[in-house]
């Protein structure tokens, strides 16, 4: 069985030790494409649903993950779930894509990741 390549800012989300950090690069990147409406995260379902159980309707794979790796997210102190809106499937719920994959940020990589956002907000601004 041949093992599937990962892409370069691809996170493997059950995997705490080969959790490979964010450069400023990759981060100014999905900052960009978050800007630009590319990504779906879990900010966007907050913004529209209070129920946390969207969360896993939205991403699948946070519904089948077992506790041992919801502990090992939390070690990694996750806070930010996200995918490219291209990975979607093509079915949606509540008018929300749904994916069966995700990626994530640690909280250090999320604050950077939206600093970057807020750069690429204020130039866009005074465009």
């Amino acid at each position: 069985m041949q093992k599937k390549k990962m892409r370069k800012n691809e996170t493997k989300v059950n995997d705490e030790k080969n959790y490979t950090p964010k450069t400023d690069d990759e981060l100014k990147g999905i900052a960009k494409d978050l800007w630009a409406g590319r990504i779906f995260s879990d900010r966007h379902i907050n913004s529209l649903k209070d129920d946390a159980n969207v969360l896993g309707m939205v991403f699948m794979p946070m519904v089948f993950m077992s506790n041992e790796t919801r502990k090992k997210l939390s070690n990694l102190k996750v806070s930010f779930i996200y995918e490219y809106l291209s990975k979607a499937s093509p079915r949606s719920i509540n008018g929300m894509p749904i994916f069966f994959s995700c990626r994530v940020l640690t909280e250090p990589e999320t604050k950077k990741m939206f600093e970057y956002y807020e750069k690429f907000k204020q130039i866009a601004d005074t465009l």
